[in-house]
């Protein structure tokens, strides 16, 4: 049996920043959840969700994101439909984008955003 990854989980700063930037993505609000320790936003995708963490009391330091070469987890990679309006989309709300790129396996060109925390978002759009 194939697994699925269901979700990814990304605990940040802002929390509605972030809801925002991946509703930017097609991500759709499914399930709130809050107490005095935190807040939890699920949202749904087409075949996979974004579960988004904020922890109200813990003193967040300064993070940075990893690069491509770092060892575990680097980045999310996100399928589109159309490179150019997704890249339209994120640019008009102040995201940077990188250049397009061809895949070095084939099958697919992509570029690369950050989330309002830094986290490496691959955009990806299969021919």
């Amino acid at each position: 049996m194939p697994g699925i990854i269901h979700h990814v989980s990304i605990t940040c700063t802002d929390i509605a920043a972030s809801q925002s930037f991946y509703q930017l993505l097609g991500f759709i609000p499914s399930k709130i959840y809050e107490d005095n320790q935190c807040i939890i936003v699920l949202l749904k995708g087409k075949n996979s969700c974004v579960e988004l963490f904020n922890f109200k009391l813990v003193a967040i330091g300064k993070f940075e994101a990893k690069k491509l070469e770092s060892i575990g987890l680097t980045h999310i990679g996100i399928k589109t439909d159309d490179l150019a309006i997704t890249n339209g989309i994120l640019t008009n709300a102040g995201y940077q984008c990188n250049e397009y790129q061809e895949a070095r396996m084939g099958g697919f060109r992509y570029f690369f955003t950050s989330d309002p925390d830094g986290n490496l978002v691959e955009i990806i759009e299969e021919k």
